[in-house]
């Protein structure tokens, strides 16, 4: 395609052959994401505790020479993003709010360091304080580093997914 007013009947989005903003592939590696079922912490099977565990996924990855530590994030983790993001609802920065927050939510370690410290064991409890923090400092990042990194939380929910079926036998 070479515009986008031009469209294909066939057109899929998911195989789509178009480049994402700053020259990132769209769907690069996404055929490769391997099941993680084995990734999940082995406590994962322990009764009812073991659901503390059951999607929990890393990843480690470099990105324009800087070393990412990410995981995966639980419930109430997203249900706190949606509340930051909140802020840009019915505004054109939605979607950059929600990215930005989720990678925030998502990153443990930048370079080998957290990317803030908590000032109490009360706020490293709660989703909505840490998270918030973490978004004000990812906000300050320009969008290729961003994109990069929400990339590979794309590709680690992916993952999540597929062990996911793999477990139910799918």
């Amino acid at each position: 395609m070479s515009s986008l007013s031009e469209t294909r009947a066939d057109f899929e989005p998911d195989v789509d052959y178009g480049q994402a903003p700053f020259g990132m592939s769209l769907n690069d590696g996404i055929t490769n994401i391997k099941p993680a079922v084995d990734d999940f912490d082995e406590r994962h099977s322990q009764d009812l505790e073991g659901l503390l565990f059951l999607g929990y996924l890393t990843d480690d990855f470099e990105v324009y020479g800087h070393r990412f530590s990410i995981r995966t994030l639980r419930r109430g983790e997203k249900l706190a993003i949606t509340q930051i993001a909140s802020e840009y609802e019915n505004t054109i920065g939605l979607a950059d709010a929600l990215q930005t927050a989720c990678i925030a939510g998502s990153i443990m370690m930048v370079d080998g360091r957290p990317l803030s410290i908590p000032l109490s064991n009360q706020e490293n409890r709660d989703p909505g304080t840490w998270i918030r923090r973490n978004y004000n400092i990812v906000s300050e990042w320009f969008d290729p580093v961003i994109e990069a990194v929400y990339e590979k939380y794309s590709f680690l929910q992916v993952r999540q997914t597929t062990a996911f079926l793999e477990l139910q036998g799918k």
